[in-house]
């Protein structure tokens, strides 16, 4: 029960990460065009940004000790339980994958912010839904939290059942 809730907080993090930089063009020195046009090449594929920022929030949650704790229970470690999880989340519908995204977004940031686990936060932010439940955020909250721990059971029980993530 606990991994659930610690799956559901996981997915929405990741869609606020996404940023750009400046493409102001500096005097056509070699070394600063070179660097530039890194930086536009690496800004052309917001879907890799997106997978690597998924990566980094599920690398973020998959700290909690209670997510290490079910790890060991599933045969896995948190590389291959994120590696798989991203897997999953971006081969969801894409309003789904937003979703995730998004929510798994506020439970890492707020695990950063407060040094609390994936569950506290969680707890918190559904507590809040409870507060005004008929708002536009709430149900987004409620949807997130839900999407992300029916992925996080899907991983954990296809791990541990076959020992292969469902999205291979």
């Amino acid at each position: 029960m606990k991994f659930q809730i610690l799956s559901m907080a996981v997915a929405g993090l990741a869609l606020a990460a996404c940023g750009g930089g400046d493409s102001e063009a500096a005097d056509p020195v070699a070394g600063e065009t070179v660097a530039e046009n890194t930086a536009t090449e690496t800004v052309a594929d917001p879907e890799a940004e997106d997978v690597s920022s998924l990566r980094a929030d599920c690398d973020i949650l998959a700290t909690d000790p209670e997510a290490l704790e079910s790890f060991a229970e599933i045969g896995t470690d948190a590389d291959g339980f994120c590696a798989c999880f991203v897997q999953v989340v971006e081969a969801s519908a894409e309003e789904e994958r937003e979703q995730m995204k998004a929510t798994l977004e506020e439970v890492t940031d707020g695990m950063q912010a407060s040094g609390e686990g994936a569950e506290d936060i969680v707890s918190r932010m559904m507590s809040e839904t409870l507060m005004n439940p008929d708002s536009e955020t709430s149900q987004a909250t409620q949807s997130g939290v839900r999407l992300i721990g029916g992925v996080i059971d899907d991983v954990s029980d296809s791990l541990e059942d076959t020992g292969s993530c469902p999205a291979d």
